[in-house]
């Protein structure tokens, strides 16, 4: 069976994970946009440090920078995941928040039509990140399966394997044209 279709029937195998991931992570995008005040200040912190970082950065600089932060962010969801999948629930709910904490920014100062910029670069980053997210708590709830005994340490070493493979095969393709058209937007 080709590679790409064992992916695709893998994922479609476990929506529920990218269901939740969803859920959670649209319902604090709506949070974030109607109510940005609550964590305001961490997140205008976090916005200043990050434009610090990369304001005397060139294009390539810049690609290379989102596309690192990316992969790590999607790396640990699902390495971080194992552990009950508490780490992926926090960063969908986080990266959500931040979300319509900056869609909100953006249409009060520029109005809402500049929020389609968004989109570009977000539907490739978006797709990466909620698989990584929901594969990272698929793996954390493994963990709380009854009748751990020796065939159900090969079948997680299985599913970790396959999740991996998800991460390099389609996950980091992803995050590289997200980063591409990210950077790109950036300077043009």
């Amino acid at each position: 069976m080709n590679r790409y279709k064992q992916y695709y029937l893998y994922v479609k195998k476990n929506i529920k994970f990218i269901y939740a991931v969803l859920a959670i992570y649209f319902f604090s995008a709506i949070w974030g946009f109607f109510f940005p005040s609550f964590f305001k200040n961490y997140i205008d912190n976090f916005i200043t440090q990050i434009l610090e970082i990369t304001q005397n950065m060139n294009v390539i600089q810049i690609f290379l920078f989102i596309l690192q932060n990316n992969i790590k962010t999607a790396f640990f969801a699902i390495l971080f995941g194992a552990a009950f999948g508490i780490f992926p629930i926090f960063l969908s709910f986080f990266n959500g928040y931040v979300l319509g904490y900056i869609s909100s920014s953006v249409a009060k100062s520029s109005g809402i039509a500049q929020l389609w910029k968004l989109l570009p670069h977000g539907v490739f980053e978006l797709v990466a990140v909620f698989l990584s997210f929901s594969l990272g708590i698929k793996l954390g709830l493994l963990l709380f399966k009854k009748n751990k005994d020796k065939k159900w340490k090969k079948f997680w070493i299985k599913e970790f394997s396959m999740i991996l493979e998800i991460f390099v095969y389609v996950i980091i393709p992803l995050l590289l044209i997200a980063a591409i058209i990210e950077s790109f937007f950036m300077f043009f």
